[in-house]
């Protein structure tokens, strides 16, 4: 997800244009116990790379079953990366569409955005094709799978609700969108899209930067000590 998205003129909804009050119970999760989850993630992702690290290290320089080793540490690495991803995504398993608010159950707990008020869409890419989607509303965002998208009851209701945002200049669909779902892009549409800067919680880039600093720190540190 490498465009960045081409502003649309926003008619309803959306940081920088009016927006109307929300006339639905959509639901969210609370902003603090996201945050306090978001760095505890974070801080599992340093701790898990620094013991991966030093425990990999030691393992081949013992020479007796190293590489079973170093396979078990990128597991536990990967899950604690995709705990974080989860977290700070908003990642849904379980989701609920009720033909307006398009909602999933996270890790902390149950999360929407309204589909009339959607102003961004993102496709998750993967090897052999997307593997997932990001909506924005004028509150926040959420991801969800693709493949339990395409298995939602009445998923072309979205799919139309999406469309008739684009149509009425309030978001333009990415152009890999349009592909999967067979539409005809409009002019300057982003290949897969991005998740809007003005959306994202301040608190979310310092974590995250936290995160990567302490990690390349942690990482650094256990190899200094092994070898």
């Amino acid at each position: 997800m490498a465009d960045e998205p081409v502003a649309p003129e926003r008619d309803d909804a959306g940081p920088g244009g009016p927006a109307a009050p929300v006339a639905v119970d959509v639901p969210h999760v609370p902003g603090r116990r996201r945050r306090w989850a978001l760095a505890g993630a974070g801080a599992l992702v340093v701790g898990v790379c620094g013991l991966a690290t030093g425990a990999s290290l030691a393992a081949l320089a013992s020479g007796e079953r190293g590489w079973g080793v170093v396979v078990a540490m990128t597991f536990l690495v990967i899950a604690a990366l995709t705990l974080f991803s989860r977290v700070r995504q908003n990642g849904a398993g379980e989701l609920s569409w009720d033909g307006r608010v398009l909602a999933g159950r996270t890790l902390l707990g149950w999360h929407g955005v309204d589909a009339t008020r959607v102003y961004a869409v993102a496709v998750v890419d993967g090897d052999g094709g997307p593997t997932g989607l990001l909506l924005a509303d004028d509150r926040t965002h959420l991801r969800v799978s693709w493949y339990r998208l395409g298995r939602l009851p009445h998923a072309d209701r979205l799919r139309a609700a999406l469309l008739e945002r684009q149509d009425r200049h309030a978001l333009d669909l990415p152009l890999q969108l349009c592909t999967e779902w067979g539409l005809t892009p409009v002019p300057g549409a982003p290949a897969a899209g991005r998740l809007p800067g003005d959306l994202r919680d301040p608190a979310d880039g310092l974590i995250t930067a936290l995160t990567v600093v302490g990690t390349l720190v942690t990482v650094v540190g256990a190899g200094l000590q092994v070898l």
